[in-house]
C-alpha cells in the first residue's frame, strides 16, 4: 500500500536513503518491505515498561543512569500520543525507531557503562535528544506537509538519526570483549559524535526551514484574503483575525517545541534534585566539556561558564598550534657536555639572568640538545617550542608560537586558579569570538596576552628551538624583544637555539652563547656512532673505518653521522658496505644528491615525475598538508579538473615515504620535508647541483607556487561548486533560514579533500608568481567570472567565521596590487575589474531563469549588496550597493510579505544607503518605523532591533538631534554588547557613533573615552588600517585637536591620511576628510605651509567637482590661512563667491560649511568696520512661523519697512547661528521661538556622511579678527521680540 501520510512518506524515504547512502554492510540495511528482519520492534508503551525496568534494576543506585532514564521517561510520555497514532499507521518502520531506542535504554545500566563513561553518557544524551526531536518533528510533517523543502530537511534529519540508532544498536548487540575494543582501539566515540553533531545540525537546519515555510504560509494566506477575495472590507479583516490567529497559534506551537530541549533539562533538574541528585544531565554535560581539565570551578552558574568558555578558547589555541616537532632520541652519553660549558654555567651563576642562546650550523643537534635541557630542567613549569621551516610556512611564522604556548598555560592549574586568570579569559575573548583559530589572530595581541599569563608562573623554562626558522618578518623583531625581556625576568629561564644569524646576533649577541661547533659536538658524534655499531651487528667489522671517516668528514653534524649509518646498514655485504663508506660524500647536500641518486634505481619514470610534485607540493605549501591532501592534488587533472579514481595512489603515506626518501616524513598524517635543510637544499640554484638526478629535482617557489596555483585553482573549479545549486545552497544557509541541499551537502562532504586548502590559499600561490603561465591565467579567469566564485566565497565565510565579504575584499586587494605589477598584456587576460560582481550578477540572472524559488534569485544581490558597501570606492559603487538592496527589499517584501524579520532586515540594509544620498531625514523617519515593527515582532531579545536602532542614532546625529541620537545609540550599543559581545563589529559601530554624536555636542571627555575603548578592542583584532579602525582614529584625532594636543593629534591624523591614500586613493571622500582634518590641525599648530602643502595636493580631486560642501570646506580653510597672514581682498572674495553660489535660484546649494563661513566672513568684515555688509551675511537664513500672533491675527511682515528683512531680524539670525556652532541647539531653537522666527531650511544644518566629515564649527577664528568680534558679541544686547 502506497504512503500517504507525510511522516510515513519521510520514513520511508529516510529508510531508502539510509540503505544506499550511509551503510555498507547487509546486516544493517533496513529492508523495507519487512523492517523487523534483523531489527527489534516496538511500540510506545513497550519503549516505556522498558525503561521501568531499567530503573527497577538501578533503584538502589545514584546518578547519571537513573538521571537518563528519567529523562527518557519525560520525553516519552511527551510525544507518546503522537507515536501510537503513527505506529498504528505504519507501525513497522516507526517501531523500528521506538524498538533500537528500547534496546539502548534496556543496555544502558550495564552494557553502555562496559563501554566506557565517554561512549555511555553520549549515547544516553543522544537517546534524550533523538525522543525529542523524532516526535516534535512527526507532528511538523504534517502540519507543513505542502512545503517540499520542510520534507526534505525532516527526512534528512530521520536519515541521521537512522544511522545513530542502527550503529548503536549494532555495536551494543556485540560482545563485551569486541564492543571494548571498538570504544577505545579502534575509535567508536568520534563517530558517534561526528552522527550525533549531524543531528545538531539537521536540526537547526529544519528549525530555519520551518520558519521560512511560516512567513511563507503567512504572506500568502495575507495575499489570498487581501487581493483576491470578493468579501467585503468587513468581512476580509474578519478572516485575516482568524488568519492571524491560525498563524500565531502554530507560531507558539512551533515555539513551544523550539524550547522543549531547554525546558526538558530543566524539568529534569528540578525532578532529579528533589530525589537529592546532584549529577543531572546539565551537570554532566557540563563536566563533559571540561573533562581532563586539571582543575573544578566551585560555584554557581557564572563559574559554570566560565569553565564552557575556558573549554571551548583552549580547543581554539589548539587549532591555532602548531604539531610538536619530530625529535630524534638522544644516544644516552651525549649533550651532557653543556653543563660544563663555560657560558652555561656563567648563565646559571648568574640566577638565570638574560636568555642562553645556543647556536650551531644544521644538523648539529640542536633539537636534541634542547630535548634534553628541557628534561633536566628543574622548573615546575616547561615551556618547549620548535620553529619548522621544513614543514610549511605557517609554521614559520609567530602567531602559532603565541598560540601554543598559551594553550599549555590555560591547562596549568596554578595559572588557572590565579585571581587574574579570569581578565585573561576577557582578553582572548574578543579574539575567541573574531577568528577562526588562535594562529589568526594579531600577534602583539596575543603576545600581550601571553605576557601576562607568564606573569602568573611561580617559575618556568621557555625553549624555543629553531628561532632562526621564524620567517615572519612583520613580528620577528617584536617576538625577539618578547623574548630578550622574558629572560631578565626573575621566574623565567629562557633557553633560545638556533643557527648564527646576524639579525638574532643583533638582539642576543650579548647573551650568554653557546657555540654548538665541530670541538664541541664531535665527540658526542663519534660515542654516537660507537654505540650504534655496539647494537648493530653488521657495522662492527668496519668500526674503525666508520670513525675515522666521521672524524674527517662529519663537520659536526649529527645528521650527517646518521644518514652514513643508515646508508651503511642497507649494504648487502661487507663489501658493499665498504663501498658505500668510501662513496659517502661530506656535507649534507652532497649526500642529499646521492641517496637520491641511489633511490632513484627503485623508481620508474612515473614515479620520479611523481617524487617531483610531491616536493613541489611541500616546498610551497602555505600550511601542512596532510597525506590524502597530497593523494588528491596529485590525481587531480587540470584539464579536466576531476580526480580520477584509477589515478589516487594507494596508501599513500607509505608511498611518500618510499618515493621521497629519506628527505621527507609523516607525522600524525600530515607530510612534510625530514629537516629544514632539505628546503634549502631543494631550492638551491641549479648551477650548484652536483649529479643528473639531483638536477632533477631543483625547483624554485615560483615552480611550486605555480604547481600549487594550478591545483588550487583546479579544485575551486570542479563541476560540483559551478553548479548553481550548488552555491544557491550555500547562500540559502548563509542568508535565509534553509540548509545545505542534502545531496549536494553529502557529495561536498566526500569530495571536500583539499578543497579547505585550496579556498584558504589560492590566491597566495596566484599572487607569489613573478610570471604566471597562461594555465593559471585562464584557469583564474575562468574562476573568477563563475559559479564557482560564489561556492568559494560562501566557503569562506565558514572557514573565516565571516560576517561580511571582509576576507573577499582583502582577497581582491591582494589580486590588484598584484596584478598592477604585470606586463599590460598579462593584465589585460584577468578580469579584476568584476572581481565578486560578475559571478553574483550571472547566477542571480541563472536562478532567475530557472524560477524553481521566489527567494532564491534575491541572494546574491544580498551579497553583491554587502561587497559595494564594504569594498566600494565610489559614487558608482554605493548606488550599485543601493540598486541591489532595493531590489531585494522589494522582493523579500513581496514574497514574504512587509512584516518578515527578514523583510525588516532588507528593508534596513536598504535605509543604509539613503546615507550616502544624503537623505537623512527620509532614513530618520522609515528606521524609526521599522524599529518599532521591529520591537513588535521579534521584541528585544533580537539583534537586528539593535542595529536598527544603530542606523536610526546616526541618521539623528546627521539631522543636528544630538540628544536624541545619544539617547538611541546608548540603547542600541547596549543591546548589541549583551547579544553578540563588546567585540562585534555592529557593537562597536554603535559606540563610534555615539562618540560622534557626544563630539558634537562638545563633550569630549566622553568621546575621547569611547574613541579609546573602541581601539583598545578593534585595533588588536584589525590593525590600524581596517576601514572602522581608520574611523575611529580619525574621530580620537579631531577630539585631540579640540583638546589642543597638537603633537599626539598630528601623529595620529597623519596615520589615517597615509592609510586612506593608500586604500582609497584621492578619489574618495574619506581620503579627502582626512586631509582636510590635517589641515585644520597645521593651521592652529601655527603650520600654515604645511596646511597649505596638503591642500595643493588634494585640490585637484575629483571629489571636489561633484561634493560642493567639501569644496566650500577646501576654500574657508585657505581663506583663513590668509587672513591670518595679514590679506584680506583675496580670501573675502573667494568666501563671498561661495555664498553667492548657493542663494537666488541655487539656494538650495547653502550647506552647513557655508554657514561657518558666513561667520567667519561676518567678523572679518567688522574687524574692518563694514558693519552692514557683515550683517547682511544673513539674509534668508530666517523666516516667520506660520502660527499667529496675539489676538489671533496672522503674522505679518508689513509694519517692517526695512527691506529685505529687518535689521533685528538679521541680528536674530546670526545670534541664533552662533549659538548652533557651540552645539547649543535648544537654545538656539528656543531664541528663534521666542521671536516667532524658525530656520528657512533645517537641511542646511545637516552633517554630511565621510569618515567623519570635519567638524569645522570648531576651528580657530582668523588672527586679525579675534580681538574685534569678541569686543562687538559682548557689546550685542538680546534682542527684543519681533
Amino acid at each position: 500500500m502506497e504512503c500517504t501520510e507525510p511522516v510515513q512518506v519521510c520514513w520511508t524515504k529516510a529508510v531508502q536513503r539510509f540503505n544506499e547512502t550511509l551503510t555498507a554492510g547487509s546486516n544493517k540495511r533496513i529492508n523495507i518491505l519487512n523492517p523487523a528482519d534483523g531489527h527489534q520492534l516496538c511500540n510506545i508503551r513497550d519503549l516505556l515498561d522498558s525503561v521501568q525496568e531499567a530503573q527497577k534494576k538501578c533503584s538502589a543506585s545514584r546518578g547519571s543512569i537513573r538521571s537518563f532514564l528519567g529523562a527518557v521517561v519525560k520525553a516519552a510520555n511527551r510525544y507518546a500520543a503522537v507515536v501510537d497514532v503513527l505506529v498504528q499507521q505504519q507501525a513497522d518502520i516507526i517501531a523500528l525507531v521506538w524498538g533500537a531506542v528500547r534496546l539502548l535504554v534496556n543496555v544502558s545500566d550495564l552494557r553502555i557503562a562496559a563501554a566506557g563513561i565517554e561512549t555511555g553518557q553520549e549515547v544516553r544524551d543522544s537517546l534524550v535528544l533523538i525522543l525529542q526531536h523524532a516526535g516534535r518533528y512527526q507532528e511538523e510533517a504534517r502540519l507543513f506537509v505542502k512545503f517540499d523543502r520542510v520534507q526534505q530537511a525532516i527526512t534528512g534529519l530521520f536519515v541521521h538519526i537512522l544511522n545513530y540508532l542502527v550503529r548503536a544498536k549494532t555495536y551494543f548487540q556485540k560482545p563485551y570483549a569486541v564492543r571494548i575494543a571498538k570504544a577505545g582501539l579502534l575509535g567508536l566515540r568520534p563517530k558517534f559524535q561526528v552522527i550525533l553533531a549531524t543531528i545538531h545540525a539537521q536540526v537547526a537546519s529544519l528549525d530555519r526551514e520551518i520558519r521560512t515555510a511560516s512567513e511563507s504560509a503567512h504572506a500568502n494566506h495575507r495575499e489570498a484574503h487581501c487581493e483576491t477575495d470578493p468579501a467585503t472590507p468587513t468581512e476580509q479583516l474578519a478572516r485575516s483575525l482568524v488568519v492571524e490567529k491560525e498563524f500565531a497559534l502554530e507560531q507558539a506551537f512551533r515555539e513551544d517545541c523550539r524550547g522543549d530541549s531547554c525546558r526538558q533539562i530543566a524539568l529534569l533538574t528540578r525532578i532529579l534534585a528533589e530525589q537529592d541528585i546532584q549529577n543531572t544531565r546539565g551537570e554532566e554535560m557540563y563536566r563533559m566539556l571540561s573533562r581532563d581539565s586539571p582543575w573544578t570551578f566551585q560555584g554557581g552558574e557564572q563559574d559554570r561558564t566560565s569553565s564552557i568558555q575556558l573549554s571551548s578558547i583552549i580547543r581554539w589555541l589548539c587549532n591555532g598550534s602548531t604539531l610538536s616537532k619530530h625529535v630524534p632520541v638522544r644516544e644516552p652519553g651525549t649533550c651532557e657536555w653543556i653543563f660544563d660549558h663555560a657560558a652555561y654555567r656563567s648563565w646559571c651563576q648568574s640566577d638565570y639572568s638574560g636568555c642562553l642562546w645556543i647556536s650551531g650550523i644544521p644538523g648539529c643537534g640542536k633539537s636534541v640538545l634542547a630535548s634534553y635541557l628541557a628534561e633536566r630542567m628543574t622548573t615546575e613549569t616547561l615551556l618547549t617550542y620548535f620553529f619548522r621551516n621544513s614543514t610549511d610556512r605557517y609554521s614559520t611564522l609567530a602567531s602559532p608560537f603565541a598560540a601554543s604556548l598559551l594553550t599549555t598555560l590555560c591547562q596549568n592549574p596554578k595559572v588557572v586558579q590565579n585571581p587574574c586568570f579570569p581578565h585573561v579569559i576577557a582578553r582572548l575573548l574578543p579574539l575567541f569570538n573574531n577568528f577562526e583559530c588562535a594562529s589568526e589572530s594579531p600577534f602583539d595581541r596575543l603576545i600581550g596576552i601571553l605576557g601576562s599569563v607568564l606573569e602568573m608562573v611561580p617559575a618556568y623554562t621557555l625553549m624555543v628551538d629553531g628561532l632562526d626558522e621564524c620567517s615572519d618578518m612583520d613580528n620577528a623583531e617584536l617576538l625577539f624583544t618578547f623574548l630578550r625581556k622574558r629572560g631578565t625576568r626573575s621566574n623565567a629561564r629562557v633557553i633560545l637555539l638556533s643557527r648564527s644569524h646576524p639579525n638574532i646576533e643583533d638582539f642576543f649577541g650579548f647573551s650568554y652563547q653557546v657555540q654548538m661547533n665541530q670541538s664541541a659536538v664531535e665527540p658526542d658524534i663519534l660515542h654516537y656512532i660507537q654505540q650504534e655499531i655496539a647494537r648493530t651487528p653488521k657495522l662492527r667489522a668496519l668500526e674503525t673505518e666508520i670513525l675515522t671517516k666521521a672524524m674527517a668528514n662529519s663537520q659536526g653534524m649529527f645528521l650527517w653521522a646518521k644518514l652514513m649509518l643508515d646508508n651503511l646498514k642497507i649494504g648487502l655485504n661487507l663489501k658493499a658496505q665498504r663501498k658505500k663508506l668510501e662513496r659517502f660524500p661530506p656535507g649534507l647536500f652532497a649526500v642529499y644528491d646521492q641517496l637520491l641518486e641511489e633511490n632513484r634505481y627503485n623508481l620508474d619514470e612515473e614515479e620520479v615525475a611523481l617524487r617531483y610534485e610531491i616536493f613541489l607540493l611541500l616546498v610551497g605549501a602555505i600550511e601542512p598538508l596532510t597525506v590524502s591532501d597530497i593523494a588528491t592534488a596529485l590525481a587531480l587533472d587540470c584539464t579536466t579538473n576531476t580526480v580520477d579514481a584509477e589515478d589516487l595512489i594507494f596508501e599513500p603515506k607509505k608511498v611518500i615515504l618510499r618515493l621521497c626518501w629519506p628527505l621527507a616524513m609523516v607525522i600524525n598524517e600530515q607530510a612534510q620535508l625530514f629537516h629544514m635543510s632539505v628546503k634549502e637544499y631543494l631550492l638551491q640554484q641549479p648551477e650548484r647541483a652536483r649529479t643528473n638526478e639531483s638536477m632533477k629535482l631543483r625547483l624554485s617557489l615560483e615552480d611550486s607556487n605555480a604547481f600549487l596555483a594550478r591545483k588550487t585553482l583546479s579544485k575551486l573549479t570542479q563541476d560540483t561548486y559551478s553548479v548553481s545549486n550548488y552555491s544557491a545552497s550555500l547562500l540559502r544557509k548563509h542568508l535565509l533560514t534553509g540548509s545545505f541541499i542534502t545531496e549536494i551537502e553529502e557529495h561536498a562532504q566526500e569530495d571536500s579533500v583539499f578543497y579547505d586548502y585550496a579556498c584558504l590559499h589560492w590566491h597566495e600561490h596566484v599572487t607569489s608568481l613573478t610570471d604566471p603561465p597562461e594555465v593559471v591565467l585562464v584557469k583564474l579567469r575562468q574562476f573568477l567570472t563563475g559559479n564557482e566564485f560564489v561556492s568559494w566565497s560562501e566557503v569562506l565565510f565558514d572557514l573565516k567565521k565571516l560576517i561580511g565579504p571582509d576576507a573577499q575584499v582583502q582577497v581582491r586587494l591582494a589580486l590588484q596590487s598584484w596584478v598592477d605589477l604585470l606586463p599590460t598584456r598579462t593584465k589585460k587576460q584577468i578580469p579584476i575589474g568584476s572581481f565578486f560582481i560578475l559571478p553574483h550578477q550571472s547566477l542571480n540572472q541563472e536562478l532567475k531563469e530557472e524560477g524553481n524559488d521566489k527567494l532564491i534569485p534575491f541572494l546574491p544581490l544580498v551579497r553583491l549588496g554587502g561587497y559595494f558597501n564594504l569594498g566600494g570606492v565610489s559614487r558608482e559603487d554605493w548606488q550599485a550597493a543601493y540598486e541591489c538592496k532595493k531590489i531585494v527589499a522589494e522582493g523579500y517584501a513581496k514574497v514574504l510579505g512587509g512584516r518578515s524579520p527578514l523583510t525588516l532586515r532588507a528593508k534596513t540594509a536598504l535605509l543604509l544607503e539613503y546615507f550616502w544620498q544624503t537623505r537623512f531625514d527620509e532614513a530618520e523617519k522609515e528606521l524609526l518605523e521599522v524599529s518599532k515593527i521591529q520591537a513588535e515582532v521579534l521584541g528585544e531579545g533580537i539583534a537586528d532591533y539593535y542595529v536598527t536602532l544603530q542606523l536610526l542614532g546616526l541618521a539623528q546625529y546627521y539631522l543636528n538631534m544630538f540628544d536624541e541620537s545619544c539617547t538611541t545609540l546608548q540603547h542600541s550599543e547596549e543591546g548589541l554588547g549583551r547579544l553578540s559581545g563588546t567585540s562585534n563589529p555592529e557593537h562597536l559601530m554603535a559606540l563610534l557613533y555615539h562618540a560622534y554624536a557626544l563630539e558634537a555636542k562638545r563633550e569630549l571627555d566622553r568621546a575621547y573615552r569611547l574613541y579609546g575603548d573602541i581601539l583598545q578592542i578593534w585595533i588588536p583584532l584589525k590593525g590600524e588600517d581596517h576601514p572602522l579602525s581608520l574611523m575611529v582614529l580619525c574621530g580620537l584625532g579631531s577630539v585631540l585637536r579640540k583638546r589642543k594636543e597638537f603633537a599626539q593629534a598630528e601623529g595620529i591624523l597623519l596615520r589615517v591620511w597615509g592609510a586612506r591614500q593608500r586604500r582609497f586613493t584621492l578619489s574618495n571622500n574619506l581620503s579627502i576628510d582626512s586631509a582636510i582634518q590635517l589641515a585644520i590641525l597645521y593651521r592652529e599648530m601655527e603650520c600654515a605651509g604645511k596646511a597649505i602643502d596638503l591642500l595643493d595636493v588634494i585640490s585637484s580631486s575629483s571629489v571636489f567637482q561633484v561634493d560642493f560642501e567639501r569644496f566650500c570646506q577646501l576654500n574657508h580653510i585657505r581663506a583663513l590661512i590668509d587672513f591670518d597672514a595679514g590679506a584680506y581682498d583675496i580670501p573675502r572674495l573667494s568666501l563671498q563667491h561661495l555664498i553667492d553660489q548657493a542663494t537666488g535660484a541655487n539656494r538650495h546649494r547653502n550647506n552647513r560649511e557655508l554657514l561657518w563661513i558666513r561667520l567667519t566672513l561676518s567678523d572679518v568684515l567688522r574687524w574692518r568696520g563694514q558693519l552692514d555688509e557683515a550683517s547682511m551675511l544673513f539674509v534668508d537664513l530666517v523666516e516667520l512661523e506660520n502660527d499667529t500672533v496675539e489676538g489671533g491675527s496672522p503674522a505679518s511682515t508689513s509694519s517692517l519697512d526695512e527691506e529685505p528683512e529687518p535689521p533685528i531680524q538679521l541680528i536674530i539670525a546670526e545670534k541664533a547661528l552662533r549659538l548652533v556652532r557651540q552645539a547649543k541647539q535648544t537654545e538656539a531653537e528656543n531664541l528663534l521661538h521666542e521671536n516667532r522666527l524658525r530656520w528657512t531650511r533645517k537641511r542646511d544644518f545637516w552633517i554630511m556622511q565621510g569618515g567623519p566629515i570635519s567638524d569645522t564649527a570648531w576651528m580657530k577664528e582668523p588672527r586679525q579678527a579675534n580681538e574685534h568680534t569678541t569686543e562687538t558679541r559682548s557689546c550685542v544686547a538680546p534682542p527684543p521680540p519681533l
